[in-house]
């Protein structure tokens, strides 16, 4: 089933701690009255201009094999691969942020204003994520409305570009979601416009088929391992 949603900004509206510690402020460090003005001034920014939406789609298993094969680039041993056999159900998703605020990023980054462009860039990444948490927290709490979802079980999501899966396998999804209905388009490159948008499938299985060790060889490339604070909230839940 297709569903399009809308989202609150107050339910996806960034903190200003967690757009310094993206400007990569330490949470020890007390900022100074201009940076914490600044921040301010983004999440201000980010209220105006946001219109974040999604769409998402449950699809079968066999259905989610065939789009997450892709363009056939992906790592040969990756954490979706070892989970799909173990999973309960797949949804396909795509939220993003509207035009606006992406169109509003590139206008002060190209007039230089750097400080308050790199400030509103972390706060619509954070925006983002926050959205697709979001998302993520109603499909868990629809899952748990008709018992499919218990103490033992949990959701997590994946998108291409990470975790061995090909960014290129954002043309299958795409094709099957389509989530040009929403404003989000592909480029040749497979990067998303607006850029801040995130795409990919959120997955029910049991806890422990999420579990594994980051020592796959593309772990050593990522940057943040955003994946062990994910798995540690999923095992304390």
């Amino acid at each position: 089933m297709l569903k399009l949603v809308k989202f609150k900004i107050e339910r996806i509206r960034p903190e200003v701690r967690s757009i310094l510690t993206a400007q990569g402020i330490p949470e020890n460090h007390e900022p100074d009255a201009r940076t914490l003005n600044l921040a301010g001034q983004a999440v201000n920014i980010f209220d105006s201009l946001t219109q974040a939406q999604g769409v998402s789609m449950d699809i079968s298993r066999e259905e989610f094999e065939a789009v997450y094969e892709g363009e056939g680039l992906n790592d040969t041993i990756t954490p979706v691969s070892d989970i799909i056999p173990r999973a309960d159900s797949f949804v396909l998703f795509t939220i993003t942020l509207g035009h606006a605020i992406s169109d509003r990023i590139a206008y002060l980054f190209g007039a230089n204003d750097f400080a308050i462009g790199s400030m509103l860039d972390a706060a619509a990444s954070e925006g983002a994520d926050l959205a697709a948490d979001e998302l993520q927290r109603t499909y868990e709490e629809y899952l748990t409305s008709i018992n499919a979802l218990n103490k033992d079980k949990a959701v997590l999501r994946f998108s291409p570009g990470y975790c061995g899966w090909h960014i290129s396998g954002q043309k299958k999804l795409f094709s099957l979601l389509r989530p040009a209905r929403i404003g989000v388009n592909l480029t040749e490159t497979y990067l998303m416009q607006p850029i801040k948008s995130v795409s990919g499938v959120m997955i029910a299985a049991d806890k422990r088929a999420f579990f594994f060790d980051d020592n796959y060889p593309f772990c050593s490339e990522c940057r943040d391992r955003s994946c062990r604070r994910r798995i540690e909230k999923l095992m304390n839940d």
